[in-house]
């Protein structure tokens, strides 16, 4: 026997369909994952651009000291 879970006055339009909301939800923790190694590899080229930025200034401060 199916049931009718759909409220009364629901229109077709704001009836999700669960198996596309399980995809959409699959691909949305896919690209979670993908932003979450894009953003570790910046932060390491972060670092290390600050570290060479540092090392720069210590090398101009201590040439012309």
């Amino acid at each position: 026997m199916v049931y009718n879970v759909i409220p009364p006055g629901t229109s077709s339009d704001q009836v999700v369909d669960f198996p596309t909301t399980r995809q959409e939800l699959i691909r949305m923790n896919e690209e979670v994952e993908r932003l979450k190694a894009e953003n570790q590899r910046l932060e390491r080229e972060l670092a290390e651009r600050e570290t060479a930025v540092q090392n720069l200034f210590s090398y101009i401060h201590g040439a012309g000291a």
